[in-house]
């Protein structure tokens, strides 16, 4: 089982995922993508129990390179993974907004 690479057409045309910030805190605190969940790298084999495995998951950080690991990792849970590419700063250089 591998990870997509979605762009942020997926995440502004579907709503059935689990969007997950894998930054730190003090970056997802500096802005965050509307919805999204902070599981920070390091915490998330004790937070994956928390989230459903019927629903993709869609992984981002600041620029698509910590995620794909975390894509990796969520793929060998069981999850439907998908990364978004560039993180959130191609979401924000694409014009969509953050809180």
């Amino acid at each position: 089982m591998y990870f997509k690479n979605v762009s942020n057409d997926y995440i502004l045309n579907n709503t059935d995922y689990q969007l997950i910030d894998v930054r730190n805190q003090h970056e997802h605190q500096s802005g965050a993508i509307p919805g999204s969940k902070l599981i920070e790298m390091h915490n998330l084999h004790r937070e994956v129990t928390k989230l459903n495995k019927d629903k993709p998951v869609v992984v981002y950080c600041r620029s698509g390179m910590r995620s794909v690991s975390a894509a990796k990792w969520f793929v060998d849970q069981g999850f439907n993974t998908h990364n978004l590419e560039h993180g959130i700063a191609g979401w924000i250089r694409g014009g969509n907004a953050i809180e």
